[in-house]
Parts: C-alpha cells; structure tokens; sequence
C-alpha cells in the first residue's frame, strides 16, 4: 500500500470539515441566509425535497432538530468519505454526515446517513448499491470508503483519528490520524526521531487492516454507521416488525436505536410512511418525535444505553426507556385498573411470590390460551343470562326490542365477540328510553326505603358503617350480577355514612333482584351479612317484588349496553373465577393465602389480554372514530398508551407473554415492532426460548440474523465457540470478525483455589495492572461475581490490592449503578447483560455452578463475552468439571 495515495484525501477530508463546520457556525448565528437547498432535508442529493407550501424562510422558522443537526455538524462535520462510480462511469465523492444534509456547492455533497443516498455508506467496496436521488432510482458502484472520526484540536484545527480506509481490490487500512501521516509524509524522519527521544518505537500512521479501538468509557460503543446487513435491517419501512438476532458483539442494540432515530426524523422516511404518520397523530395525541418506547430488562442497561441516544440526537427521557417492571405496574394500576388503589381495582401484585407452575413460567401459552377461552365463555354467558332476564321481566311495550337483542345473542360464540358488539352497540339507542324509565321508578322506590330506614333510627347509617368496617376487606361478595345494576355503585364516596348509604342502596337491589328471581343471598357475603344484621329493617315484600323486577330488566339492558366494555374491562373478575375452578389446579403451584395476590406470570397475562381485546373493539367502526366521547374512556385511556414504534432490549429475557404485551403497545396504524436478542444469552428462566414463541407474539413479527463481531478479539470468539459447544446452545449462531480484523487479543487467564477473597482480589490486582502497562492506560473493566452479596466484599478487597496502584473499585450494587469511568466496577453478573468492558474477570465461577446449576453455563458464556481483549476466570476451588474441555484455551497470567 502506498501511503503517498492517502495524503490527498487526508487533506481533501481536513478541508471539508472545515467548510462544514464554518457553514454549520453560520446557520446557527443566523449569519447566511438559509435558502431551501441548504436547509437539513433540502439537499436533493439526499433524495429529499421540501414540500411545496414548507420552505423556511428564516433562522427562527427551523425546527429544534433542524438546530440541533447544525450543531452537531459543527463539532463532528462526517462520518464518512465515499468515492462512488455512476452509471456513465463518473466518479463522484460523498460526504456523510450522522444527521444533516447541507448543500456545499462545487466541493462537494453532504449526506445524511438517514437519507436515502446515505445507503452508500454501508456497502462494502466493490458492490453496486440503488439509491434514490431527487425522485430518480441510480445505482452506484462504491470504489472507496473512508470511516471517519473528526476532533477539532485546542489548536483550532482539525484532524480525524482510528479511520478505516478501503479501497476496491486493494483491502482495508487504519489511519491513526490524519495529521499524523501529514506530518510523516512531510518530514518522514521527525517521528521518529521524537519517539527516540521518548524512549519508544516509531508508530507509522497507517496500519494494515482494521485496528481495534480500546474501550475506555462506559457507553454503547459508537458505530456512526452500520454494515451492509445492518443497514437494510435499519431502512425497513416504519410498520415492519422484526426481530434481530445475533451472538452478542454484532451491533444488535445499535441498529435498533438507529433505526429509532432514523425514523424519528422526516429525512428517513418515505411518503408513505409520513402519510402513515400523521394520521396517527390523533390518535395517541403524541407528537411522532416523542411517540416511541424501548424496554430493557434492567435498570443498569437503561442508564448505560442513553449516551447512545444522545450520539443520534434522540431526546430519551425515563419515559422513553423503561423497564418492563416498573412499566407494568403502572399500566396495571393506572391504565387498566387491575391492580389496587384507593377507589378501585382487583389485585394486589407480590412480585416474589409465584402461584403459577414453572410449567408455566417456562411456557404460559396454553395456561393463556386457557384463561382467554374462560373469559370469552363467560361474556357469552352473561349475555345469555341477560336475554333469560329481559324475557321474565320486559314491559309489554319492549317485547320487539328484546326479540331483536334474542337474536344477535342466537348468532354469537366465544369466537365472534366483537362483530355482535356493533349490533348491540346499533340497538341502543333503541333501549335507552326503557332504561332511563327503569332507573326513575326504581330510584323512587330505593330512596323510599332509605328514608323510612332513617325515619326509624337517625343513627342508622352510621351504625351501619361501623358494622360494614368489621368485616373483612378481602371477603367476596357473590352476586356477581352487581356489577350491572347501577353505573355508579362502584364510586367513591366522600364519608363513612355516604359510603354507608352506597352500600345500602347497593344491598337493595342485591335483595329485590333476588326476591323477584326466587333466590336467596348467601348467608357469607356481604349482602347477606348486612340482611341479617338488618333483621327485620328489611322492605316489605310487595316493595322488594316491585323493585326487583324494574332491577332485573335495567340489570338485562345494562348488559347489551356497551357490551364491549365487558369485554375488555371485566378480564379480571373472570380470571378470579378462573383461578377457583378445579379444573385450572395443574396450572398452579400454590394458592394465595388472599385471592386478591396474584404474581407477575398472571398479571402479565391480564396485561395482555386487555390490551388484545381492547385493539379488537377499537378496530371496529362505530369505536375507530369515536374514542373522544364519553363511553369509550377506558378505551381512550388505553390508546393514549401506544406508541409508534415500540423497541425491545434483549428481548430473550422477556417472557413470551411480556413481549406480546409490548407488541400490543404499538400505535394501532404503525404496528412498529423492533425487538432484538441471543437464545444463547438467555438469563432467565421464563425468558423466551424458540422461535415459535417468537411467532406468537405476532403473525407479523419475523427474524432477521446478523453473525458480524465488532467487540471481541479472535481468542475471545474462539473461547466463546467453545463454551457453547460444552453448555449445549446454538453453535450455528456464532458470530465471526469483520473482514480485515487485527484483532487477535490476549489468551483468557485462569485461577483456581484461590481460598479466600484476599487471595483472589491480589491475583485481579495484578492482571489490572498488566493490563495497564500493556495498554499504557486502564481501559474499562468489570469484575464479576456470583451473587449480589459478594459485590461489596470484592469491591473492598480489590481497593486494598488496588491501593499501590492508585486506583479504586466501586460496588455497583443492586445493578443500579454504572460506577465512574476510571474505576474498576464490581457487578453482581445477573446485572450486567449487554454492556461491554475491554477487560472482564468473573469470579466464583465454581460456587454459582453450584447455587445455579441450570443456568450458571449461560451466565458464563454472557459475562465472558462482555470483554472485548481481556478476561479472567477465578474459582474459589477447582474449574467445574463441565469446563474442563475449557482448560487448553487458558493462561496463568498475561506476560
């Protein structure tokens, strides 16, 4: 290779950053008119016109993201240097930026890499790629590529450091630094002189292949552009729903959050996609920028992610980024009403306990499947009852209506809910003049009573509330037909006596609609403990007669109006209905000792079952258009809950019904569904675990595998082939290096019977210390240990044996803390899935073999491929014999 051929395009690349970020300077100081072609998304190279009616006329009518891409070009003004062949045989020179498109006149093009032409960037040399420029389909031919990595120096001068350099039929280069081969090839014998001096050898500023970049901060490794398979992962259309699987180093997480933010700007999406868009405006009332969630399974890796986000320019607030516990429980509690609060709800989640089998857990689709059939059955079946009420009960004059109700209910199954919604939801109209009849002569009649019960005893209410608080809050009430006889019997109510009167007037039409049914409340419910404390306090018959009928018929219409609501809202009385039956005990380990606990498996599963019944009514037509009124509240409220695009973290932690539940998330127009994972970095034992599950989640959702390693060194992808080979995972998902990587790294080490923690941070200490004089600098490193217990007990050991060295160890514990950038971070391994370090050691390997042996293996193969160079192994005893075949892949120590 000539290095002489790099001097050109050195300086050609010097240049342009400067005429980028001077330009970038000016926009932003409002010093040059901003004319439509130099505005971002007005360049036509990037195969993005402004609409008609939409030109920017001045500084102050551009966007906040429009600002911020200036900004950012003023400090990073490319990302990339393109040489491209067109059709007529003409080269040409690209720029790409992250973000931005500016028009540079004769020195160049300026791309953003959302934009179309930006696609360039990411095939190899040597291929031809189709592109849109301005409206027009071109395929280009790439001869050159440059990655670049541009720092403005205190000087005042720019350079660009660790650029990767390829060229068609020669191979792949790293330029340390762009000044650096400047000053070589100006006076090639000055360094090396000066590293004399230094007491060094000469570095030349150009090396073969791609050098590997040392990790010296705690953040997503920045990669400003993906590869060719990435990248046509990254420009699906925004209603694509995917899953990226790959072994972990590949780019995983990075592809999803560039699509994110590719999608996020008007730039990387294409007319359709905006007319998309922006119908869905309405719906959630969310601006798209901010219309967007990712879930991670910790909090760790949620804190660890947001630099990445910041490098995309994506404002990602905690309400962006979220973990799916913390999630969950506010979505339960506040959004669908399934878990307790002051006024309302069933449940009551214990996040310890687990009820359901580990059947279950492991796989909960037939126990779902199960619980979905039961409810369905049961709004059926009520609906039934409701028509039997109507006939025994209807006024001359409603004979017609009730026919007509008759019927819909002869056509219906537990399989076609929702069609017979739309016709209830038609005849309303036809029986809200009945209803409201009802309800005036029955409210006669139950105040009545009310007031001759006072007339009796002033104090009678109050005495009633001191008797009502004696009985137990968790005591059931059977009359499950309460539920439809009065709109309000489940508000609030302000005083002990209010609350009283409720409880009164609710136990009167318990009563009344018994006595006209030739029933009788059950001796241990709470209607039936209030009519014995009420003795003979109680109506007269012929009242009870009279109001039970008019309670009986509004109970019937209750049950066709808004039939739907039922559907979706009732999911929790079902499932305690459920959870009683014999017939459901398999599914279980255990019964609560109250039936209002319920663990994470089942609230997970009502989660997704009210979310799924929701988006079937809200499909409908007489519910699409009409979430604003007043009797859709519960569906509104859910809506307001989805998103246009819904990503997922290392979704093979998540369980299969938590992934559903996600997927029901997404905005009822976009259905943008972006997962990504490894079933070999599976941690957890109700995570998912084929691709059949995966395909339950949605019928939409299909894979994608990317197999390229961008983290680890040669050494450290052979241990990990062998690991998988002894703990049994997916072989055929290994992943392999780049094409031109130099990265052969450092021989895993190992310690065995180190006999106390003392001996074991001593041996740490000094690898770290290796490790520094190797790399002139202490990269990032992580040590590892079994249990959370062990992390501030390490910590401390490794401060004393850190201490000659003047470093320190922080305890992250809890998983909740990153530690500081300089410092050799202790973590509990069940906390540290999908970060990354230079160096890794994991130790007490052999005593979580035995607290874990499931899945200690997978913990293995997950903390060993966090390093990118450097990893150690220390056990307390002896190597697990199912390591053994390990033992010819390791050292002592590194030399």
């Amino acid at each position: 290779m000539n290095e002489q051929e790099l001097v050109p395009v050195a300086e050609e690349s010097l240049g342009i950053f400067e005429t980028i970020a001077l330009a970038a300077q000016q926009k932003l100081a409002g010093q040059a008119a901003v004319s439509d072609d130099a505005v971002i998304n007005g360049n036509s190279m990037s195969g993005w016109a402004v609409p008609k009616g939409t030109e920017v006329k001045s500084l102050s009518q551009i966007s906040t993201e429009v600002r911020q891409g200036y900004a950012t070009l003023a400090v990073e003004p490319a990302i990339a240097r393109i040489v491209v062949e067109d059709e007529d045989g003409k080269a040409r020179t690209l720029y790409i930026s992250r973000k931005t498109s500016l028009s540079l006149g004769e020195k160049g093009t300026l791309a953003s890499y959302d934009s179309p032409l930006g696609r360039v960037a990411s095939r190899p040399v040597g291929e031809d790629v189709e592109v849109s420029i301005g409206g027009m389909r071109e395929t280009l031919f790439v001869l050159e590529k440059m990655i670049l990595h541009p720092r403005l120096l205190p000087a005042g001068e720019w350079d660009s450091l660790t650029n990767q350099w390829q060229r068609d039929g020669i191979g792949t280069a790293t330029i340390d630094s762009f000044r650096k081969l400047l000053r070589q090839a100006a006076e090639p014998h000055m360094d090396a002189f000066e590293a004399l001096l230094a007491g060094a050898e000469e570095t030349r500023a150009v090396t073969e292949g791609r050098a590997h970049e040392v990790r010296t901060a705690m953040a997503l490794r920045d990669q400003p552009l993906l590869d060719k398979f990435q990248d046509d992962i990254f420009r699906l259309p925004i209603d694509s729903q995917l899953i990226i699987l790959g072994p972990p180093g590949t780019g995983k997480t990075t592809t999803l959050i560039k699509r994110l933010g590719q999608k996020l700007g008007e730039e990387g999406l294409d007319e359709a996609e905006r007319r998309l868009i922006s119908m869905d405006g309405a719906d959630g009332n969310r601006q798209h920028r901010s219309s967007w969630i990712m879930f991670t399974p910790s909090e760790l890796l949620k804190h660890y992610l947001k630099e990445a986000f910041v490098q995309e320019e994506i404002p990602a607030s905690d309400d962006h980024i979220k973990t799916w516990d913390s999630y969950r429980r506010d979505l339960a509690r506040n959004v669908l009403g399934i878990l307790k609060t002051s006024s309302g709800g069933q449940f009551i989640l214990r996040e310890g306990s687990q009820y359901c089998s580990n059947q279950v857990l492991a796989e909960p689709r037939e126990w779902y499947e199960a619980v979905t059939l039961f409810h369905r059955r049961r709004v059926v079946d009520r609906l039934k009852e409701g028509i039997a009420l109507l006939e025994s009960s209807a006024p001359d004059d409603a004979i017609d209506l009730v026919s007509k109700l008759a019927a819909v209910v002869g056509r219906m199954d537990e399989g076609h809910l929702v069609a017979a919604f739309a016709e209830f939801n038609a005849l309303e109209r036809d029986a809200q003049p009945f209803l409201e009849k009802s309800i005036e002569a029955a409210g006669k009649l139950v105040k009545q009573e009310g007031n001759r019960l006072f007339n009796a005893n002033r104090q009678v209410f109050e005495q009633m509330g001191v008797f009502l608080s004696s009985l137990k809050q968790d005591e059931e009430d059977e009359d499950d037909d309460a539920q439809f006889d009065d709109d309000a019997s489940a508000a609030a109510h302000a005083t002990p006596v209010m609350q009283a009167v409720a409880a009164y007037n609710g136990f009167l039409r318990s009563l009344a609609r018994s006595r006209f049914r030739k029933r009788t409340l059950s001796k241990v419910s709470r209607a039936g403990r209030l009519r014995e404390w009420l003795d003979e306090r109680v109506p007269a018959d012929n009242v009870l007669t009279q109001l039970g009928r008019e309670i009986t018929w509004q109970n019937g219409l209750r049950r066709f109006r808004n039939a739907w609501r039922r559907y979706v809202v009732d999911v929790s009385s079902s499932y305690r209905q459920f959870r009683r039956q014999a017939e459901s005990a398999s599914f279980y380990s255990t019964r609560p000792d109250n039936a209002q606990n319920i663990d994470s498996t089942e609230l997970d599963a009502l989660i997704l079952q009210m979310l799924r019944n929701a988006r079937e009514v809200m499909d409908q037509p007489y519910a699409r258009g009409s979430l604003d009124k007043p009797q859709f509240t519960e569906l509104a409220r859910i809506d307001s809950q989805f998103r246009n695009q819904v990503l997922v973290d290392e979704a093979t932690d998540f369980s299969v019904l938590q992934l559903a539940c996600m997927e029901g998330l997404t905005s009822r127009r976009t259905r943008s569904f972006f997962a990504c994972g490894d079933f070999n970095q599976r941690i957890t034992g109700a995570g998912i675990r084929s691709l059949e599950q995966v395909r339950w989640v949605s019928s939409r959702l299909r894979e994608e595998r990317i197999n390229t390693v961008y983290r680890q060194s040669k050494k450290l992808n052979e241990l990990a082939a062998a690991l998988l080979a002894v703990s049994g995972g997916d072989a055929s998902t290994l992943g392999s290096l780049p094409e031109g990587s130099t990265h052969e790294g450092q021989a895993p080490v190992l310690l065995e019977s180190t006999g106390s923690l003392e001996v074991a941070s001593e041996w740490l200490a000094e690898r770290i210390r290796e490790i520094e004089v190797a790399l002139g600098q202490v990269p990032t490193v992580a040590v590892l240990v079994s249990q959370e217990s062990q992390v501030l007990p390490m910590a401390e050991a490794l401060n004393n044996a850190l201490e000659p060295f003047s470093l320190q160890a922080d305890a992250c514990e809890g998983g909740k803390s990153l530690g500081e950038d300089t410092h050799v971070r202790v973590y509990d391994v069940r906390h540290i899935k999908g970060l990354e370090f230079e160096a890794v050691f994991f130790a007490g390997v052999d005593e979580l073999a035995e607290s874990d042996p499931d899945l200690y293996q997978r913990f293995l193969y997950v903390g060993s491929t966090r390093a990118a160079t450097y990893l150690g192994l220390v056990c307390t005893g002896n190597l697990p014999p199912e390591l053994e075949p390990l033992r010819c892949h390791f050292e002592r120590k590194w030399s």
